[in-house]
């Protein structure tokens, strides 16, 4: 089975708001297939309710329950049903997964009414305006309240609601209630949006309900190309973006007093109001069709990534739900295409990006291209080290590394957090993996190992985690700083061997579909390394690598093995197999965004005879060694 699955359904249940406690359910009663072949299943709820609900849907929030039911049937080789087998193959480990899932129900009820943080700041629960307008007189503003009352003004603005005429035929129309979901945006902004909260009896087709987002390390990559072809970025962010594209679902409601004189009244849902099944996908299908029509085509390193043919290079446009990112010689000529009024949307916060996706980005041009461009997180540092602090009550302390290197957080044995302090432990865990994601690989083997121990952290966990702020407040200035230089690596020697005999007059075989490479060329590289034994419980491995594009580094990894190995030199051999699979990957990336890929991937290892064994035609393993 995928390894992040339970892990998945059981965050899901453990960050669930007041709403979605009301709606967990207990057991899946019976199945049945529905129009287009879809298949839904009978759900009864915890308050004593039944409902006919998408199969697909309820997989995602708790795939062990329904791989349960299907075992029970005996659905596992029927169609619809065959994903499941992986995760009920095996017996001992799918009882555990049942028991594991059991208990974080349990605990999801005992957890009820507990304060929710984000970015050290209380959020209310889903729902409860009273609650938003308490934490407004207790911190002396009106935060929450404008943020709700500018919701309303912009819903009415974009023409969301029809008001429902006089003997309207409702004949397929659903109820559907609107509740407000709060939000804290990284720079400290309240957030107020008016979403649908529903349980329907069909839903959309599985089709008009996915929506994806750009990779992170696909924005890196295509940063780099901007910096290396001379372009230009400039980043925009999408007005009330969902609210541009119209809803399929037949849905109406009744509006609330912050409407003014439609307060009371039944009205009809005419726009992709956030919280409706399908809303993220018709905007994603809008703005898909939109870069169409100017020319650009999804890449097939990344569906959202975009990109469009220059002549001598290709142009990039790079998607993340309503925030894109232009990379062109020209990207304002791209811009005018898609907004008011030549195009339909109207843009905010125009310009060369500071600040992406939580992240500081720092551009310097010389001209008309790129002459520095660094990546960092200071500010978001700043920002949550202060926040911790005063959450916490911390003073928090300077360290030159992020964990002690003799701490073992999963031989720990001090007392379970309770309460908030749970909620809190998740909330750091959550801001040092986006850390991971912004650029912070010097914390990440770390927060992989804390977060291990999100389900039941312990106190020495916490204490673990205090160390990691104490770090990042000192050494908050971190950032990578892009060079398109092309590597040296004229003083290593590396030594040629005769294949020929193995594999034939063999060349690297090139992906079907890859577009013309246009623009400079790119050297691949990279490290990789182990911990072996790492882990005192279970005696796994760590494998940890970076790769570069010439010498800027855009790819990192750090995980335990899945396998066990007895020696130093097998954790070696896993790991240099998994740097493999990562370096192939990034040379598919380049080739699918039109890059030209200069020679073969260079990685280092620390272990020589690991290196030298593997590079030998004529070499045969001795050793029992689970490359996996």
């Amino acid at each position: 089975m995928e390894p992040n699955i339970l892990q998945e359904a059981l965050l899901s249940r453990t960050q669930q708001e007041d709403e979605d406690y009301l709606w967990s359910f207990s057991k899946i009663l019976d199945h049945r297939t529905v129009t287009n072949g879809k298949i839904e299943v009978e759900v009864l709820w915890d308050n004593g309710e039944t409902s006919w609900e998408p199969l697909a849907v309820l997989r995602k929030d708790d795939p062990v329950t329904v791989a349960g039911y299907a075992k029970e049937r005996k659905l596992l080789e029927q169609r619809g049903w065959k994903w499941a087998k992986s995760i009920a193959k095996r017996e001992k480990k799918f009882v555990r997964m049942l028991k594991l899932m059991k208990a974080s129900k349990k605990y999801q009820k005992k957890s009820y009414g507990k304060k929710i943080y984000k970015f050290g700041v209380q959020v209310p629960r889903t729902g409860d305006v009273r609650g938003a307008m308490k934490l407004d007189k207790e911190n002396g503003n009106n935060l929450w309240f404008d943020a709700q009352k500018k919701e309303a003004s912009t819903l009415r603005d974009m023409d969301t609601f029809e008001l429902m005429p006089e003997n309207f035929d409702l004949t397929g129309y659903q109820y559907v209630l609107l509740i407000y979901a709060w939000d804290v945006k990284f720079d400290g902004r309240r957030r107020a949006r008016l979403v649908a909260n529903r349980k329907v009896a069909i839903g959309p087709p599985e089709e008009d309900v996915w929506s994806g987002v750009v990779n992170t390390e696909l924005v890196r990559t295509a940063m780099f190309l901007a910096m290396l072809n001379g372009m230009k970025i400039l980043a925009a962010d999408i007005s009330s973006a969902y609210l541009m594209s119209d809803t399929k679902e037949m849905m109406y409601t009744r509006l609330g007093p912050e409407f003014g004189d439609w307060a009371g009244k039944l009205a009809i849902i005419r726009k992709a109001l956030y919280g409706l099944i399908g809303s993220c996908a018709q905007f994603h299908r809008h703005l898909c069709t939109e870069l169409e029509k100017i020319g650009f085509k999804p890449s097939k390193a990344d569906p959202d990534l975009w990109m469009r043919d220059a002549g001598d290079h290709y142009e990039y446009v790079a998607k993340y739900i309503d925030d894109i990112l232009i990379m062109s010689k020209d990207p304002k000529a791209i811009l005018d295409l898609l907004q008011k009024p030549k195009g339909p949307y109207k843009f905010k916060g125009v310009g060369s990006p500071e600040y992406y996706l939580g992240g500081d980005v720092k551009i310097t041009y010389s001209g008309d291209s790129i002459a520095e461009l660094s990546l960092s997180a200071k500010t978001y540092v700043k920002r949550i080290c202060d926040k911790i602090e005063m959450l916490m009550g911390w003073k928090l302390k300077g360290y030159m590394n992020p964990m002690d290197p003799n701490y073992h957080a999963e031989i720990d044995d001090s007392d379970f957090l309770t309460g908030d302090d749970i909620s809190k432990y998740r909330m750091m865990v959550g801001s040092l993996n986006w850390l991971v994601t912004l650029g912070r690989y010097d914390i990440h083997y770390t927060v992989c190992t804390l977060a291990r121990h999100m389900m039941m952290p312990r106190q020495g966990h916490l204490h673990a985690m205090r160390r990691v702020f104490g770090y990042l407040k000192q050494n908050y200035k971190f950032s990578i700083n892009f060079d398109i230089k092309e590597p040296d690596f004229s003083m290593h020697k590396i030594e040629e061997y005769d294949w020929f005999p193995l594999y034939g007059n063999t060349k690297e075989e090139e992906p079907y579909g890859m577009p013309e490479p246009k623009g400079k060329p790119v050297v691949t590289s990279g490290f990789f390394d182990s911990s072996h034994a790492s882990c005192l419980m279970t005696r796994r491995s760590t494998t940890c690598v970076i790769l570069f594009l010439n010498n800027t580094p855009i790819r990192w990894y750090s995980k335990r093995q899945n396998c066990v190995e007895t020696s130093t030199y097998g954790s070696e051999i896993v790991a240099g197999r998994i740097a493999v699979d990562l370096a192939v990957k990034m040379r598919y990336n380049l080739r699918m965004l039109g890059t030209p890929v200069k020679g073969t991937t260079i990685l280092f290892g620390d272990n020589r005879s690991m290196i030298t064994n593997t590079s030998l035609p004529y070499f045969t393993f001795k050793k029992c060694v689970s490359a996996k």
